[in-house]
C-alpha cells in the first residue's frame, strides 16, 4: 500500500508543470510599431532591436509604406532610460533619439536629419524581434574604387542624373554611396555593394532599389537600375568631378 501511495504521489509530481527560471529580454529588445508624426499625416513605423551574447546591439527600422524595409540600424546606444540609434540607408541619415516609458513599453523621441526634426512614438509587441541583416560588402577592387556618373534613364520619365562613390572601407569591403544631383545632391548609403568579376550589384534598401551593371573593354558600366515595378537603364562612367559631399 505504502509503495502504491509513493508512486501515485510521483505520478502526480511528474505531470505537474515545472517552471524554469528565464532571463527577461534586455530593455529595449523586441518588435515596435509606431509612428512618424510628419506634418499632416502620421508614417507607420517598425523597429526590431536584439541584443547579441557579445553585449552588442543589432536592429532594423522599416517605413513599409514607403517600401523601405529592413534599413539596417548603427550607432545603437540603449540605456536605463534612452535608445538612440541612426539609420544611415535613409535620406540624411536620421538619428532617433527617444525615452523610455517608465514601465519601459513605449519610446517617445525626436528623428533629425539635418532639416526639421520629426516626432515619433513606438510601442512594444508581444512579437519577437525578425531582423533581416544586410548582406556583407564584397572587397573593393581597383576596377571599380572612384566616382561614377550617369542618368537612370525611364521609359516614361524624366531622366535623373545620379553620381555613385565607391570608396574602400577600413576592413577593405566596398563602402557605397549614391548622390540624386537632380535632387538636391541627396545622398543615400548603399546598403550592400557586391562585385563579381566585372559585375557590380548594388542593393539600396533606404529607397527600396537596386542595380546590376558589367563593366566593358570601354570602362563603361552598363546596367538596370530597378527600383519597384520600374526598370530603367543606367550606365555609369568616371566622373571628371568628384560628386559633392
Amino acid at each position: 500500500m505504502r509503495t502504491t501511495c509513493r508512486t501515485i504521489a510521483i505520478s502526480i509530481l511528474c505531470a505537474l508543470p515545472i517552471a524554469f527560471a528565464q532571463t527577461p529580454p534586455a530593455k529595449g529588445a523586441g518588435h515596435w510599431e509606431g509612428t512618424l508624426k510628419a506634418p499632416q499625416q502620421e508614417i507607420p513605423i517598425l523597429l526590431d532591436l536584439t541584443k547579441g551574447p557579445t553585449g552588442l546591439w543589432a536592429g532594423t527600422f522599416s517605413i513599409p509604406v514607403a517600401s523601405a524595409v529592413d534599413l539596417p540600424l548603427s550607432k545603437i546606444t540603449v540605456g536605463d532610460t534612452a535608445l538612440r540609434f541612426v539609420v544611415a540607408d535613409l535620406p540624411g541619415a536620421p538619428a532617433f533619439d527617444a525615452k523610455f516609458s517608465e514601465d519601459g513599453v513605449t519610446l517617445s523621441g525626436t528623428a533629425t536629419n539635418g532639416v526639421a526634426p520629426i516626432q515619433f512614438e513606438l510601442k512594444r509587441t508581444d512579437s519577437k524581434a525578425t531582423i533581416k541583416a544586410a548582406q556583407r560588402s564584397s572587397p573593393l577592387t581597383k576596377e571599380f574604387e572612384g566616382t561614377w556618373g550617369g542618368a537612370i534613364d525611364p521609359e516614361n520619365g524624366t531622366p535623373v542624373r545620379i553620381a555613385l562613390e565607391l570608396t574602400r572601407a577600413a576592413d577593405g569591403t566596398a563602402s557605397g554611396r549614391l548622390i540624386i544631383l537632380d535632387q538636391g545632391n541627396q545622398a543615400i548609403s548603399v546598403t550592400t555593394v557586391t562585385i563579381r568579376e566585372s559585375m557590380l550589384q548594388l542593393e539600396v534598401r533606404g529607397i527600396a532599389a537596386s542595380y546590376v551593371g558589367v563593366i566593358k573593354a570601354s570602362g563603361q558600366i552598363e546596367g538596370t537600375w530597378t527600383q519597384g515595378a520600374t526598370n530603367a537603364p543606367l550606365n555609369l562612367e568616371r566622373a571628371k568631378v568628384e560628386g559633392k559631399k
